[in-house]
């Protein structure tokens, strides 16, 4: 198993057909006049794909963390799963090469300025463990 894109938006939408609907896609900083900074909605997409040889898992586990640039926690810690709809006759995705984890976050704030990190840790049945690191920096805004 590995992540073949990882990004963050400001929001997403999956459909039924395995395709998504991204806006504000792809960024890393969020310039404000003030602090703490709101961030009304926060997208995190992660693709994850497996070798012809590979029998996927049945379940993901997903760890979920937001740390300041102090590392203080910024939301509690979020734990939940996924499962993985395998073909039993072929040990193959139903749905395509791979698939998505996608979350919604709603009304954040960021306190401080800085280098904000927010890390999801995915693990499957056997412990074995893929993590995907997002840096997002809180900057003061250019005044002009």
């Amino acid at each position: 198993m590995d992540i073949r894109y990882a990004f963050l938006a400001r929001g997403a939408e999956l459909a039924p057909d395995g395709t998504m609907s991204v806006f504000g896609g792809d960024f890393g900083i969020l310039p404000v006049e003030q602090l703490p900074a709101d961030l009304p909605t926060l997208a995190i997409l992660v693709k994850f794909g497996f070798q012809s040889e590979e029998t996927p898992p049945s379940h993901i586990r997903v760890f979920l963390s937001m740390l300041d640039p102090d590392d203080e926690e910024i939301i509690s810690p979020i734990e939940g799963g996924k499962d993985i709809e395998i073909d039993p006759a072929t040990n193959t995705l139903l749905t395509s090469p791979g698939f998505i984890f996608m979350i919604n976050l709603t009304r954040l704030k960021f306190p401080k300025f800085g280098t904000h990190q927010i890390k999801v840790v995915f693990q499957t049945p056997d412990k074995n463990e893929l993590t995907a690191d997002f840096p997002i920096t809180v900057a003061e805004a250019s005044r002009g």
